[in-house]
């Protein structure tokens, strides 16, 4: 990736550009669900780059670890602008 690809630059703050921004998620989570799913199973225990060597297990365990670790600061930061529910809601 290059860094306009890993960090995009944040778009003035706006209805429409919050919505294209979750719509862009929402298709890239879809992408990476298919391509996890079509992944050859017998290929898991194998790096997918030279570096950082991790398997693509490891890679793939990873990215639902990340994604829930900003789910986690996203309830906090509900909670702590009052806008949260219970704990079970969210």
């Amino acid at each position: 990736m290059s860094p306009g690809e890993d960090w995009p630059s944040c778009p003035p703050a706006t209805e429409e550009n919050w919505r294209r921004t979750v719509d862009e998620l929402t298709d890239l989570n879809l992408s990476l669900r298919r391509a996890v799913e079509a992944f050859p199973e017998d290929r898991l225990d194998q790096p997918l780059v030279p570096d950082p060597p991790y398997t693509a297990y490891t890679q793939f365990i990873g990215v639902t670890q990340h994604n829930l670790y900003h789910a986690g600061q996203i309830v906090l930061l509900k909670r702590a602008l009052g806008s949260g529910g219970s704990a079970a809601a969210e």
